[in-house]
């Protein structure tokens, strides 16, 4: 269930009403077995809509961060927006993505990546929304 079935990297959720007690746990277990977590839209979850900051002891620990277009664009909420935009300020975002469980939401890329770049520059937009994802897979 590895991306690409690499067997390097894992993308995985947290539910969006907080974080289980056991989470840091199984992503160090990930971790010592050679694969490093991708946590989906972190940004979504009350938890670190609360307290930002809660995400750190899990970046610490070699867990990277994929945030959503539509969390970027608003389309979740003003605490979702307000939420991702303070992660992306504070330079902690690793991957960009549109989430698409259906088509049409891949149409967010751009305009989210226009929110990006004047977010985090061009150089860090680039690696989160191509570089990165791309070296996953290679």
């Amino acid at each position: 269930m590895t991306i690409g079935g690499l067997g390097r990297h894992v993308l995985f959720e947290m539910p969006m009403m907080g974080i289980p007690i056991y989470a840091h746990s199984a992503c160090f277990e990930l971790l010592t077995l050679g694969v490093t977590p991708i946590w989906a839209h972190p940004e979504r979850c009350l938890d670190v809509i609360n307290n930002p900051g809660i995400v750190m002891g899990f970046i610490k620990s070699g867990v990277l961060l994929q945030f959503n277009t539509n969390s970027i664009l608003g389309n979740y909420g003003s605490n979702v927006k307000k939420t991702v935009r303070h992660l992306l300020e504070q330079r902690v975002g690793n991957i960009l993505a549109s989430d698409t469980h259906r088509i049409e939401t891949i149409k967010t890329l751009p305009d989210a990546m226009k929110k990006l770049v004047n977010t985090v520059g061009k150089d860090k937009a680039i690696d989160m929304a191509y570089n990165t994802p791309s070296s996953l897979l290679s």
